[in-house]
């Protein structure tokens, strides 16, 4: 049987995610907009869920909109502030920061905002693939809009300073946006100064096809509504809500809320990596080992031939780079990035522990491994 390590790329849909959504694929199939028995059930089921996730966040149940996940919750927000610019004739005055190991959705709409006529800014992040405050502070300018940054790296695990970056840019009046896809559910989260969040709910136990952005009420005012319609959402993202997504997101959160399996996941991690340094001590950790995301471990193994590593684990599903960026043959952009050569970033693999996870599939992974040092 294989050996789920995945868990960055996508989780498993917990039992008790799947039973809470279950009436909404069935019986309870109404549509949150209609004025009748079926509509107001559902609506309730999304406030439902609005609340578990506020409540999970830490924010105000008013400050969720649910949209399709992280990546369209990204681009609502960084074309959003673009389009805001664009259609005031603002947008030669409309400069945003990100960095280098963003996610590819986050790059993507950076992208598409310098063809739309923004200046940007990537900033490299250092050898742990972090970006440190006083970057932020060299790379402002008075025309800087927005600064986007990810809460945790889905490739690395390493953890940003946001809460001391969100506080400068509020200090200097610039938007601050963080993809915290990798991050809800798996650490508690400062928050205070951070005007716009995205995620999805795949990444902790919930369902795939369903996300949600904070918004802070001071930044709406500052966002172009990308996809209007019949104003669901408050007017910022229209289109029928997706139901049974959103009640599973929500009885995610309550189950990510509890807390009850973040030190085993932490603890488990530590016994994978002792477990691998003891059978081969060669092996290299990426990213920042103090400031690091619960359950990723991105490693290197010096030496090693790629096909005897891949053929060691045949039975372990992990990930050679974001699942969102498969097929590339040279290897992660992020290792790249953080200065790893070809080579290296070829002998590189992420593993991902979750809630599932077992120590006797640690046990097997670190016996599989024994035959690299001979």
């Amino acid at each position: 049987m294989m050996i789920y390590l995945d868990n960055n790329a996508t989780t498993p849909l917990d039992p008790r995610v799947k039973a809470r959504m279950q009436p909404f694929l069935e019986e309870e199939f109404g549509n949150a907009a209609s004025n009748h028995a079926f509509g107001w059930k559902a609506k309730d089921a999304v406030t439902w869920a609005r609340g578990k996730l506020s409540s999970l966040l830490n924010v105000k149940i008013d400050e969720i909109t649910f949209t399709s996940g992280a990546t369209e919750s990204n681009h609502m927000v960084i074309q959003g502030v673009v389009l805001h610019c664009l259609l005031r004739g603002e947008i030669d005055q409309c400069h945003l920061i990100t960095s280098n190991v963003e996610h590819k959705c986050v790059l993507g709409a950076f992208e598409r905002a310098r063809q739309l006529g923004a200046e940007i800014t990537i900033l490299a992040a250092d050898k742990d693939g972090r970006i440190s405050p006083e970057q932020i502070s060299e790379a402002l300018r008075p025309e800087t809009r927005l600064v986007s940054l990810m809460y945790a790296n889905n490739e690395l695990g390493t953890l940003n300073p946001i809460a001391e970056i969100a506080s400068l840019c509020r200090e200097n009046s610039v938007l601050f946006h963080t993809d915290a896809a990798q991050a809800v559910g798996k650490i508690d989260m400062e928050l205070e100064n951070v005007d716009f969040l995205s995620l999805s709910a795949h990444k902790f136990y919930g369902p795939k096809g369903v996300g949600a952005l904070y918004c802070c009420p001071r930044a709406l005012s500052k966002l172009e509504v990308l996809c209007p319609g019949g104003g669901q959402e408050n007017g910022l993202r229209s289109g029928t809500l997706n139901i049974s997504g959103i009640v599973g997101m929500g009885a995610a959160a309550e189950i990510a809320k509890n807390k009850s399996h973040r030190k085993e996941i932490e603890e488990l991690t530590t016994y994978l990596l002792s477990g691998i340094r003891k059978v081969y001590p060669k092996v290299q950790v990426n990213g920042s080992e103090e400031h690091r995301l619960p359950g990723n471990l991105n490693l290197t193994f010096p030496d090693v031939d790629t096909d005897d590593l891949e053929m060691a684990l045949d039975m372990v599903a992990y990930s050679n780079s974001s699942a969102c960026s498969a097929g590339q043959k040279k290897g992660s952009y992020v290792l790249e990035a953080i200065g790893l050569s070809e080579a290296d970033r070829k002998r590189s693999l992420r593993f991902g522990l979750g809630l599932f996870s077992t120590k006797e599939e640690i046990d097997k992974v670190i016996r599989a491994l024994e035959d690299l040092s001979e």
